[in-house]
């Protein structure tokens, strides 16, 4: 019996749009609940989001999944950058 890995493109983007609306409307909560007001407020917010959110997720998962630590670091660079602009974003335009 053959597999079919046949990819839903339109169910990726769906996916992916979902992602990114939902992390923006976290960061722009906790914005708000917070007082952040500024840029420094909104980088800030970004860095501390992904060091309680996604590096220690992503930092288990590699342990626990035995790959090498350069992919975590590879992957958690963008994934900073991505937070800490999406932050700064959300703080400034309310």
């Amino acid at each position: 019996m053959a597999v079919n890995f046949a990819v839903n493109y339109l169910a990726v983007i769906v996916a992916a749009v979902a992602a990114v609306v939902i992390g923006a409307w976290v960061l722009a909560l906790l914005s708000l609940n917070l007082g952040a007001a500024s840029i420094t407020d909104g980088i800030m917010l970004g860095v501390v989001a992904w060091l309680g959110f996604m590096a220690t997720l992503s930092g288990a998962q590699v342990a626990f999944q035995g790959r090498p630590w350069n992919a975590w670091l590879i992957t958690n660079v963008h994934d900073v950058v991505i937070q800490v602009v999406m932050a700064a974003i959300v703080t400034l335009w309310r």
